[in-house]
């Protein structure tokens, strides 16, 4: 499944003032026999075998989208871009 992350750059000009961006990158999401698979430009990035609880301990992936929302949430994503 396509999904994107947005996150904001922060930075300064040259001039010395501060500047931000929104950056959007595009990504390709799979779950693989319970493995959470993310390309980007057909280039593997994640392969996350286990969905990592708040508790500490390890849980299996209830779908896709779950994991993709990790992915995003550990990524920065700005959140309703």
């Amino acid at each position: 499944m396509n999904f994107t992350v947005v996150k904001k750059i922060e930075d300064v000009d040259v001039d010395g003032n501060d500047t931000s961006e929104n950056v959007t990158t595009n990504y390709v999401g799979a779950l693989n026999s319970g493995t959470f698979i993310v390309t980007l430009d057909d280039v593997m990035v994640v392969s996350q075998p286990w969905n990592p609880l708040p508790d500490g301990t390890n849980g299996e992936w209830v779908d896709l989208d779950e994991a993709i929302l990790w992915f995003q949430t550990n990524s920065n994503h700005i959140t309703g871009e």
